[in-house]
């Protein structure tokens, strides 16, 4: 992973300064299916205790394509993180996609963390979440914002749908979206998923495909979820019990 010399200073005097067990970069640019505008996602890990806050964080730097977030070392040692993400998936993505810069690499000691299906129903909820603030974005004449929120959404939203039919866990954008489309969902779910494709490689969104996204959410993935979760909450991808 190649990191801009910008970053890598703010990286180095965040290191230096607030002395941190380590610092990890995850997201898309630790996954490697970035976009040339995508932002650093930077995870910095502190003993508790010793935690600065994302505010003093983001007070050692201008940049506007770099986000600090403050994580607790004994949270991640117990797989018990303290983030609005839904825990189960977030951790495993994390173990499986982030890249320690700089200190101890505790996140490449992580095992990757069990999937049940109750933890898709957080995701669900969570991915709804952004499909609202996407309309609402869009609302607003915020494109951009609106654009993300939806990207976001909808192939998380669908992630989801892999995992419980699949036990597949894609972690690239393009392998949600190509998993995805080999799903048994209507025609008009495969446009939306190929419309996001088209977004995310710079098209207009179709203010429709908003809704039908909050469709596909609510009347595919979750109806799906809480049938599977009346059989019982199953383990679909194996690991860590959290």
């Amino acid at each position: 992973m190649d990191i801009p010399r910008t970053i890598n200073e703010v990286i180095d005097r965040v290191y230096s300064q607030t002395k941190p067990v380590s610092i990890f970069v995850y997201g898309s640019r630790a996954r490697g299916d970035h976009l040339k505008d995508s932002d650093y996602e930077v995870g910095v890990l502190f003993g508790r205790g010793k935690k600065w806050g994302r505010k003093e964080l983001s007070q050692l730097h201008t940049l506007n394509n770099l986000n600090l977030y403050p994580f607790i070392y004994e949270d991640i040692l117990r797989y018990s993180l303290d983030t609005p993400f839904p825990r189960a998936v977030f951790l495993r993505e994390l173990a499986g996609s982030a890249i320690t810069v700089k200190g101890t690499g505790v996140i490449e000691g992580m095992k990757l963390s069990a999937v049940k299906v109750s933890d898709l129903l957080e995701v669900v909820t969570f991915q709804l979440a952004y499909a609202l603030g996407a309309v609402l974005s869009s609302r607003q004449g915020d494109w951009v914002t609106a654009s993300t929120e939806f990207i976001k959404s909808v192939l998380y939203g669908a992630r989801a749908l892999i995992i419980l039919e699949t036990k597949k866990f894609p972690l690239l954008y393009e392998e949600m979206a190509e998993a995805s489309l080999e799903l048994n969902i209507e025609q008009r779910f495969k446009d939306l998923i190929r419309h996001t494709v088209k977004v995310r490689s710079g098209a207009k969104i179709d203010p429709v495909q908003l809704y039908t996204n909050i469709t596909f959410l609510n009347q595919v993935v979750l109806n799906r979820v809480k049938d599977e979760l009346k059989r019982g909450d199953k383990v679909l991808l194996k690991g860590r019990k959290i």
